[in-house]
C-alpha cells in the first residue's frame, strides 16, 4: 500500500503562552462568536492588585518556605476567600503547591507568581545549593617524606547522602610547620612529623592525616615542559633516581605515568592519557619514588582544551571527543554557550554542565558537503511545456466535475475518500480554479477567485517554479492538464487545516484509488460573509479568508513542486521538516514579492508584521497574511528551544507544530549564507537525492552538527545589541528578529508573549554544576550565559549525570559577546 503524504498547512494548536488553538480559531469563525463562558456578577470586587509576603527570599535545596498571598480591591481592601492560582516561572529550581508552599529544586533564581483573577503578584526567590551533612576527606591517611606533594580532597555530601557539586572547602592545618595546605587540598610535607588535614563546608569539618618522615634520599629538581598535557612525553631531573627503568615511580597528580628511560639523575616517562576527568588547570605533584623513598615538584597539568575568544568570535565543537572539556582562557567580559543536540532523534539525552575556575596563572560527511549548488541546480534547471496542451482532467470554465478527497486520517492511497462536486470558476495561464458547490458562499465568490487565480498566475507559480521546482514536472505522466488546480472546499475546514495536498494525486489511480491523477491544491473556503478581519488571522471571514489563503496556496504548491520533482526523478520524498520548513519559505518569498521586500536586507516588525497583525491599518487590507504564522511558531521553539526543535515533528512532542517555524528559520539562515540568490539552494534542496539533515549539509557544504551548532548561536546573537559579529553566520542577514518579536509582542497578540523568548540562564565564572535532567532533544539546544570577575581559565564540562560514565553525544558552541 502506498502511503499517502498530506501537508496540512495547519495554524498553532493549543499549547500553553505559545500558540492559540485552531480549533479556537476555526470555531470563532464559523460560530456566532468565542466569548467568555460563564463569569462572576458584575457588582462581585474585583481584585485589581496582588501582594506577596514570603519569610525569606533565599532557601537551599530541599528547603520549603511559605508564601501567602493578598488580593485587594480598586479601593485597597482585602478580598477574602478568593481563589489563588500559584505558578513558577522555573518549576525547575523551584515548585510551588495550590497553597503556596515552595520547594527549593536546584541551584539558580524563580519568580513566583500569585494570580487572582487578572491580577497578579510577583517575587522573585534563589535557591541556594543544599547544606553541608557531612564531609569527607582524602586519603583518610598518607605517610610522605619532607619535601614531598600531596593533593588532599574533600567530598560534601547533604543529608541524603548526596554529593554537593561545586562547593569549595576551606581547608586547614592543624601543624602547619609539618605541612601547609593551600585553598585546593595541596599538601606540603615540611618536617618530620603529624598534621590534620581539615576541610570544613557550611561548619561542617572532615579531616585526613599526613605523617611526615624523616628526609628523602630522592628530589626533584626541574619538569619539562612547563605544561603537562595528557599523552605526552615528561622529561624529570633530580637525584636518587635509579637507573633501572623499572625500578622508578612516577606519579602525575597521582595518576601513574609511564617510565620510558631512567639514569640516576633524569627520567622520561608519559603522562597518562586517562584518570585524570575533567579538571581545570592547575599545579598537580609530579612524584618520583624509588625503594620507597620519594621526591616531588609542583608543575602545571592541561586536561581540558584551551580555547581563546576574541569578542564577537565563536566556536563550535560538534565531537564529543572536543565538546566534553575545554577551557576559556582567560575568562573575561561575557559568553552565550549552547549545549546542543546534533542529532534528529526525538529522545532527550540528560546532561550536566560544570564549571570550575582555574586558580593557577596563565602559562607563558564531508563528502556530501564537497556537492556544489550551482552545478545541481544548472541541472534541474527544468521550465514546464504544457502551457497550449489541452485540459484533459477539468472540465470548460462553468463545467461541474466530481474530485475526491482522502477522508481525515486516511493511511494510504486505496482509503476511502470522499467526493466532492465542484464549478469551474477560473481557467488561467498556470491555474484552475474550482470552488466546491457546497462551500458556505459558493456562487458569491468569483471575483475573488478571479484575483486569486491572476496573482497566482502572476507571482505564486511562477515564484515555486523558479525558486524550488516545477509543480507540473510529472505533468506528461498525467492528464496534460499543463495547469495546478485549486479546489476551495469545506472539507478543508473540516480537518481543522486551511490547506493540504496528497502525493496520491500524482499517481496513476490503478495504484492509488484516491487519486485525481492531476497536480491539486486543496484550499479552505470562507464561512461568514460578515466584515471585517476578526483577530487579522484566518477566522472565517471573507476578508480575513482573503489575506490568508494566497500564502497558503503558496505553501501547498511548493509542496507539490517537491512531490512532482521527486517523483520525476524517482528519489524518496523528503523529511518531514525539511518540506515543511521550506514551505514556510514559498510563504515567505510570496509575501516578499507582493510587498517587494527583498531578502538579505535585514527586514524588521514595521515593514513585515504591523500590517499582518493590524489590518485595519491604511493599506493593510489586502497584505497577504504569512510572516506572522512562521514567526509565531518560531517565537513557540524559542519559549523551550531543548524540547521544541527544528526536526522532531512528533505531535506527541510538538503539539503546537513549533517545528514549522524552527525548521523555517533554519533553512532561511542556511540559504542567505549558501549563496548570494535563493533558487540555487532550494532547486538542489528539492531535487535532492539525500533527505533531511544530510539534504541541509549538502547543500551548505558543511557537516550538519557545525552547522546546527552554529545556526544556534546566530539565532541567539541575531541584532543582539553592541555584538559585532567577527564571520556574517552568526547573524541572519534577511531579518531583525529581535525588532519583529518584539515588535509583535507589543501588540498584545497572544502568540508573541515574550519580546525576545530566548533566555540563557545566568552563568557566574567559578564553580558552578547545571543538572538538566530533562535533557535536549535532536536539533534542540540549551542555553547559558556566563559572566563575572575575570579569571584565569574557566572549565566548561559537558558531562553525563550518570557517575563515570561517557560523556554525552552532544555539542557545545560558545560565543564571546559584550
Amino acid at each position: 500500500m502506498i502511503a499517502p503524504w498530506r501537508w496540512n498547512r495547519r495554524r498553532a494548536d493549543a499549547r500553553v503562552d505559545t500558540l492559540p488553538s485552531l480549533a479556537t480559531l476555526v470555531a470563532c469563525g464559523i460560530a456566532a462568536g468565542c466569548g467568555h463562558r460563564g463569569g462572576t456578577d458584575p457588582g462581585d470586587p474585583v481584585a485589581v492588585s496582588v501582594s506577596i509576603a514570603v519569610p525569606m527570599r533565599t532557601l537551599h535545596v530541599g528547603d520549603t518556605l511559605r508564601a501567602n498571598a493578598a488580593a485587594f480591591d480598586s479601593t485597597g481592601h482585602t478580598l477574602q476567600g478568593v481563589a489563588t492560582r500559584w505558578e513558577s516561572s522555573d518549576p525547575r529550581v523551584a515548585s510551588v503547591s495550590s497553597s503556596g508552599l515552595v520547594l527549593g529544586l536546584a541551584p539558580g533564581t524563580t519568580t513566583i507568581t500569585a494570580t487572582v483573577g487578572t491580577a497578579r503578584g510577583t517575587v522573585e526567590v534563589q535557591v541556594l545549593r543544599p547544606l553541608a551533612f557531612t564531609v569527607s576527606v582524602l586519603p583518610e591517611s598518607t605517610a610522605v617524606a619532607a619535601s614531598v606533594i600531596v593533593d588532599f580532597t574533600a567530598t560534601a555530601r547533604d543529608v541524603a547522602g548526596q554529593p554537593i557539586a561545586g562547593v569549595r572547602p576551606e581547608w586547614l592545618s592543624t601543624a602547619p610547620d609539618v605541612a601547609t595546605v593551600d585553598g585546593d587540598g595541596r599538601v606540603t610535607a615540611l618536617a618530620p612529623g603529624r598534621a590534620e588535614i581539615l576541610a570544613t563546608v557550611d561548619a561542617v569539618a572532615g579531616r585526613g592525616i599526613v605523617v611526615v618522615t624523616r628526609p628523602s634520599s630522592v628530589h626533584v629538581t626541574s619538569v619539562a615542559p612547563a605544561v603537562l598535557v595528557p599523552g605526552a612525553t615528561v622529561t624529570i631531573a633530580g637525584s636518587g633516581f635509579s637507573a633501572n627503568r623499572t625500578s622508578n615511580t612516577v606519579t602525575i597528580g597521582g595518576v601513574v605515568a609511564t617510565v620510558r628511560t631512567a639514569s640516576a639523575t633524569q627520567l622520561t616517562a608519559t603522562v597518562a592519557s586517562t584518570g585524570y576527568g575533567c579538571v581545570p588547570t592547575r599545579d598537580v605533584p609530579v612524584t618520583v619514588t624509588v625503594a620507597g623513598e620519594s621526591g616531588s615538584l609542583a608543575a602545571s597539568l592541561q586536561v581540558a582544551q584551551r580555547r581563546t575568544l576574541p569578542e564577537g568570535q565563536a566556536i563550535v565543537l560538534s565531537d564529543p571527543a572536543q565538546s566534553a572539556c575545554n577551557e576559556l582562557a582567560p575568562a573575561t567580559g561575557r559568553y552565550v554557550v549552547a549545549v546542543f543536540d546534533p542529532s534528529t532523534s526525538s529522545t532527550a539525552v540528560p546532561f550536566a554542565l560544570r564549571g570550575a575556575p582555574s586558580v593557577a596563572p596563565p602559562p607563558v560527511d564531508p563528502a556530501a558537503a564537497s556537492e556544489r549548488l550551482a552545478s545541481v541546480a544548472a541541472a534541474h534547471a527544468v521550465r514546464a511545456t504544457s502551457a497550449a496542451l489541452p485540459d484533459a482532467r477539468i472540465a470548460a470554465l462553468g463545467d461541474t466535475v466530481t474530485l475526491h478527497v482522502l477522508t481525515a486520517g486516511a493511511r494510504g492511497c486505496g482509503d476511502p475518500a470522499v467526493d466532492v462536486r465542484a464549478r469551474t470558476v477560473v481557467v488561467g495561464q498556470r491555474v484552475t480554479v474550482l470552488e466546491d458547490v457546497a462551500a458556505p458562499l459558493a456562487g458569491t465568490m468569483d471575483d475573488d477567485y478571479r484575483a486569486i487565480a491572476q496573482e497566482y498566475d502572476d507571482v505564486t507559480f511562477p515564484l515555486v517554479e523558479s525558486t524550488f521546482g516545477n509543480p507540473l514536472a510529472v505533468d506528461a505522466r498525467l492528464g496534460r492538464t499543463g495547469r495546478i488546480a485549486l479546489l476551495f472546499t469545506p472539507e478543508v475546514n473540516a480537518r481543522g487545516v486551511l490547506g493540504m495536498s496528497f502525493n496520491c494525486d500524482l499517481l496513476p489511480s490503478s495504484t492509488a484509488r484516491a487519486s485525481n491523477e492531476q497536480q491539486i491544491v486543496y484550499l479552505a473556503v470562507p464561512t461568514s460573509s460578515a466584515p471585517g478581519f476578526g483577530d487579522g488571522r484566518f477566522t472565517g471571514t471573507r476578508a480575513a479568508w482573503r489575506r490568508r489563503i494566497r500564502a497558503i496556496a503558496a505553501h501547498e504548491t511548493k509542496h507539490v513542486a517537491s512531490y512532482a520533482e521527486r517523483l520525476a526523478r524517482s528519489a524518496p520524498f523528503e523529511e518531514p521538516w525539511v518540506e515543511e520548513g521550506s514551505a514556510l519559505v514559498a510563504e515567505e518569498l510570496f509575501a516578499r514579492a507582493v510587498r517587494a521586500l527583498p531578502t538579505r536586507r535585514e527586514t524588521g516588525y514595521a515593514e513585515s508584521l504591523e500590517c499582518e497583525l493590524r489590518p485595519t491599518l491604511g493599506g493593510c487590507d489586502l497584505i497577504p497574511v504569512a510572516f506572522s504564522d512562521a514567526f509565531a511558531r518560531l517565537h513557540a521553539m524559542l519559549v523551550d528551544p531543548a524540547a521544541l526543535t527544528p526536526v522532531v515533528t512528533d505531535p506527541a512532542l510538538d503539539p503546537g507544530g513549533a517545528f514549522y517555524g524552527g525548521a523555517w528559520w533554519l533553512l532561511r539562515w542556511a540559504a542567505d549564507h549558501a549563496g548570494p540568490t535563493d533558487p540555487p539552494f532550494f532547486r538542489a534542496l528539492v531535487a535532492g537525492p539525500q533527505t533531511g539533515a544530510d539534504n541541509v549539509a549538502a547543500r551548505v557544504g558543511r557537516p550538519w552538527p557545525d552547522l546546527l551548532g552554529e545556526w544556534w548561536l546566530a539565532t541567539a546573537l541575531d541584532d543582539r545589541p553592541g555584538f559585532v559579529p567577527q564571520r556574517a553566520t552568526l547573524g541572519e542577514p534577511s531579518w531583525r528578529l529581535r525588532d519583529v518579536l518584539a515588535g509583535a509582542s507589543a501588540t498584545g497578540d497572544p502568540r508573541f508573549p515574550r519580546a525576545f523568548p530566548l533566555q540563557p540562564r545566568a552563568l557566574s565564572f567559578g564553580d558552578f554544576v547545571v543538572d538538566v535532567p530533562n535533557g535536549v532533544r535532536g536539533g534542540g539546544a540549551v542555553f547559558f550565559e556566563l559572566s563575572g570577575p575575570t579569571v584565569a581559565r574557566q572549565l566548561l564540562e559537558v558531562r553525563s549525570l550518570t557517575p563515570g560514565a561517557a560523556a554525552p553525544p552532544l555539542g557545545i558552541a560558545i560565543a564571546r559577546v559584550p
